[in-house]
């Protein structure tokens, strides 16, 4: 197991949201004050899921909340809380607070806890056996280790590194889950086959579009894989991944 860190935004809170999407239970064109009235402030209410899963709603990349903050409700309610830098869709900061948010989104919505829903609609029909988040207060699982920080009793090992989700209790929508490279791939595969057994094609396909109606040229959750980047020098059109702060990455080519 491996600690997948962003990969979460995208093996974890992309896929949940677009199930309840399938299931008509909310529109990704949903302003988020619908499902989080607590998000208010100036321009706040011109603020939808689509931005937040497009990195375009304005808000800030990423807050030390885990200094001062414990547990998933206070750094969610400090996340709606945040001001806006930019008008929604005026410019893409990549944000973890928006997957913060996503993740709150999809709880309200379903009424089930996030990692519950995850696990009933993207892990089991995946069989991404697995895939799984590691609580801060129960043992440490068996994972792969990511650093040395002293401020964290040496070595993180068994629990998320990502110090916001750490302090949410280890499950979050911008980090968190842990799974091993067979299941991370199942993923990419389900988005490849559009939406094979998860998601119906229609709303699988959508999410693979630039998001230009809301200033990004990225897709829902997942960033466009271009030549020279993270995918090389021979990437086909049309690819698609992401990475993760701890060297896991993701990267679908429909080509090959």
């Amino acid at each position: 197991l491996y600690d997948l860190a962003s990969l979460t935004k995208v093996c974890a809170t992309t896929p949940a949201v677009l199930a309840v999407v399938a299931r008509s239970q909310l529109s990704i064109d949903d302003p988020v004050q619908k499902w989080l009235p607590e998000f208010v402030g100036d321009g706040k209410e011109r603020v939808t899921i689509r931005h937040l899963l497009a990195h375009t709603a304005g808000l800030p990349a990423y807050e030390r909340y885990y200094r001062t903050l414990s547990g998933k409700d206070a750094i969610t309610a400090a996340a709606m809380r945040e001001g806006l830098m930019t008008e929604p869709g005026a410019r893409v900061v990549y944000s973890d607070l928006g997957l913060i948010l996503a993740m709150a989104i999809v709880e309200r919505c379903s009424k089930q806890p996030f990692e519950q829903f995850v696990r009933e609609n993207v892990f089991v029909p995946l069989e991404m056996d697995s895939a799984r988040f590691a609580p801060s207060l129960s043992p440490a699982i068996d994972a792969v280790p990511t650093e040395k920080n002293d401020e964290r009793s040496g070595l993180v090992h068994g629990y998320v590194h990502d110090e916001n989700a750490f302090a949410m209790g280890g499950v979050s929508g911008h980090a968190g889950l842990f799974a091993n490279a067979r299941d991370v791939a199942k993923l990419g595969v389900m988005m490849l086959a559009r939406g094979r057994s998860v998601l119906p094609p229609q709303v699988a396909v959508a999410a693979l579009q630039p998001q230009a109606e809301v200033g990004s040229a990225r897709l829902v959750g997942f960033d466009v894989l271009e030549k020279g980047g993270i995918g090389g020098a021979h990437v086909a059109a049309g690819s698609f991944g992401h990475t993760g702060f701890t060297g896991t990455s993701l990267l679908c080519d429909p080509v090959r």
